[in-house]
């Protein structure tokens, strides 16, 4: 994906959905900048998705970009994500061989594990990315 697709892709999806969870300090620390530079609608939390406790079903979208790998127990998390979404999970991890613990068989037992019925994959340059679909 090209840095302009990128870019669309996550101007369209920031605009969709405006509040945005995220465990790293810099991250929350560049959407709050994005706030106080003109994009007042942005709201920025620290979360950590393996233990967060919010209400079933309150996001329509879960990401998970590149951030599984980070994540000191990957199951866990995709079964929050999947709790806390109520119609898709969108998650991509990186194809590197040391990152082999996230392949396209564990992630998928992973989402089944946690009630997932339909998911699809797509490869990308250097990245795995997964649809998965709650209804």
């Amino acid at each position: 994906m090209s840095a302009v697709a990128k870019e669309n892709f996550c101007s369209a999806f920031c605009e969709t959905f405006p509040k945005q969870k995220d465990i790293s300090k810099p991250r929350i620390n560049f959407l709050h900048a994005m706030r106080l530079g003109g994009l007042d609608w942005m709201n920025a939390l620290q979360k950590d998705i393996c233990i967060w406790d919010a209400p079933d079903n309150i996001f329509d979208v879960v990401t998970m970009l590149e951030v599984l790998r980070f994540t000191p127990d990957y199951k866990k998390a995709i079964q929050n994500a999947v709790r806390l979404a109520r119609r898709y999970v969108l998650v991509s991890v990186s194809k590197k061989p040391s990152d082999n613990q996230l392949t396209k068989e564990n992630l998928a037992a992973a989402f089944v594990a946690a009630g997932i019925a339909k998911i699809e994959f797509k490869d990308t340059n250097g990245s795995l990315f997964l649809i998965a679909y709650k209804k």
